[in-house]
């Protein structure tokens, strides 16, 4: 093979022994079909998940050799770089079906992360300078994407492995200042109380288990106020995709109390977004609500939450906004991205979904008010100079006020609670 060929440059050298490893790695049975062949594949991995001083372990394959047997000095490279499709291999092989190459595989990751833990506390240099420390740039830049992917998985066994494995990342570089090694989420770890962990509630088998873990986090970041214990990574990269796969994986009416409070915790996260990550979880969001239909009802409620999050400064640039005066649609250019982002691309997308289409059983169509939808639109446009709220408002109302003329009784209750809500809300002068 090629891997065969490239680490046969220099028998006897770290780059010879990877690629070697790579091989047996991926050996396949020659007696059964689709099969792996255990016997070469298991010693390999559970070397690797062995101490650093054992033969085979990670920091074993990466020290360079030399000798009358390596002759060519590229055939040897000293440092992590050597590793790395070793490591990408390992982490294919957790979404293995295989139980015990998939547990294998992870117990090997978490080894090498103790390794890169190990050499970086050994080294001299700086700790923190991963320009100067390879094992450090290497877990920032290398290992730590993969793991931002894989938290993404639709494969629940893969993605439970992934997730653990960002709970051992940030447990040993807790006192580490770099934001990519998510040290500020070990708050999140209870070894004292494995019940309270969050990290395997969040994987937990148990529905009321994983409701739990979402539970603790929306209280923890509740508890922060302003000044959140969560880096702007940690809660963008890893808490958001993880509170969003409920949303999107529900299948059975037993499962909405554990997705309402997965919605209820996206909210939370939202006020901690940055606003590129806040816009784009938003469009996608927007984007999905038409390719998901059987969870439209809960991708709604989570865009009105996310909606009602916005904590976003908003410059129209239109200095009318000060006089009170309203607003035309040609400031559409003007303005700070904010507001670009809101006037051109979402406000009008969010608009489009606040009524619905349905057909009753005698197959004529009518049109239902989302009452969410309306009342998230209204949030948001309070939050806004007082020229644009004033502008938006009467569009907005016209579409609650039809809503009482539908002739379904009930939609007209809802038309009538939800126009009620929003006299609520604002200033007496607009009634």
């Amino acid at each position: 093979s090629a891997i065969t060929g490239i680490g046969s440059r220099g028998i006897g050298s770290n780059l010879n022994r990877v690629a070697t490893a790579v091989v047996e790695l991926n050996a396949a049975s020659t007696a059964y079909v689709n099969e792996h062949d255990f016997d070469r594949m298991l010693p390999v991995l559970n070397g690797l998940g062995a101490s650093n001083d054992s033969e085979g372990s990670w920091f074993d394959l990466s020290k360079a050799r030399s000798g009358s047997e390596c002759k060519d000095s590229m055939s040897s490279i000293a440092g992590p770089r050597v590793l790395l499709p070793l490591m990408f291999t390992c982490f294919h092989l957790l979404y293995d079906s295989d139980g015990v190459i998939s547990r294998a595989s992870s117990k090997a990751l978490k080894a090498i992360v103790s390794t890169c833990l190990d050499q970086i506390q050994s080294s001299k240099e700086e700790q923190e300078n991963s320009s100067h420390n390879a094992w450090l740039k290497f877990i920032e830049s290398t290992f730590m994407p993969c793991l931002k992917v894989g938290i993404m998985a639709k494969n629940l066994p893969a993605r439970r492995s992934f997730v653990l494995l960002v709970s051992h990342v940030s447990k040993l570089f807790k006192g580490f200042q770099s934001v990519h090694l998510y040290g500020d989420l070990e708050c999140l770890i209870r070894e004292d109380d494995p019940d309270q962990d969050f990290f395997l509630n969040v994987t937990h088998v148990q529905l009321h288990r994983r409701a739990r873990a979402f539970t603790k986090l929306r209280k923890l970041i509740l508890s922060d106020g302003k000044e959140s214990n969560f880096s702007d990574q940690s809660c963008g990269n890893i808490l958001l995709p993880l509170a969003m796969h409920p949303v999107y994986e529900i299948k059975s009416k037993s499962e909405e109390a554990y997705v309402v409070e997965a919605i209820a915790t996206i909210g939370e996260i939202a006020k901690k977004l940055p606003w590129g990550k806040y816009n784009g979880t938003l469009q996608t969001l927007l984007n999905n609500l038409t390719r998901y239909p059987d969870q439209e009802r809960f991708l709604i409620a989570t865009m009105c939450a996310i909606i009602d999050a916005f904590h976003f400064d908003v410059d129209t640039g239109n200095s009318s906004d000060d006089s009170g005066t309203a607003a035309t649609d040609e400031e559409s250019t003007k303005g700070n991205g904010v507001w670009r982002s809101l006037n051109n691309r979402i406000i009008p997308k969010v608009e489009t979904f606040l009524v619905k289409e349905k057909i009753d059983k005698h197959g004529s169509k009518s049109k239902c008010l989302r009452s969410s939808v309306a009342l998230a639109l209204m949030k948001l446009f309070q939050k806004l100079p007082i020229a644009t709220f004033e502008a938006k408002l009467p569009k907005l109302v016209t579409v609650v006020c039809n809503g009482m003329q539908n002739k379904d009784s009930d939609e007209r209750d809802t038309a009538r609670d939800t126009i009620s809500k929003m006299a609520v809300s604002i200033d007496l002068k607009y009634l």
